[in-house]
């Protein structure tokens, strides 16, 4: 399954993103991870088995990250479109 993840921090002074990214950087199931502007901070690409699995991801990652003060998902129904190469 594929979720895309929105996470907003309580906070964007001291270490906190910093550690974040880290940390995100070093998840494999993260697929990518973005700094944005809007109502987030991060908006996450993530990849799980079962929505047991990303539960516990969120559970035991996510929300152990210390600044994180709201975490949203939307789960991918069906995938319209992928691609990953620049159109020429």
């Amino acid at each position: 399954m594929l979720a895309f993840v929105q996470i907003r921090f309580s906070a964007h002074g001291g270490n906190e993103p910093n550690a974040f990214e880290a940390a995100m950087c070093a998840q494999p199931q993260v697929l990518s991870c973005h700094k944005i502007t809007g109502d987030a901070d991060y908006l996450l690409q993530v990849v799980a088995t079962s929505l047991d699995a990303y539960s516990d991801f969120v559970e035991n990652v996510l929300r152990q990250m210390p600044g994180v003060a709201s975490i949203h998902s939307s789960l991918a129904l069906r995938e319209v479109k992928a691609g990953s190469r620049l159109p020429v």
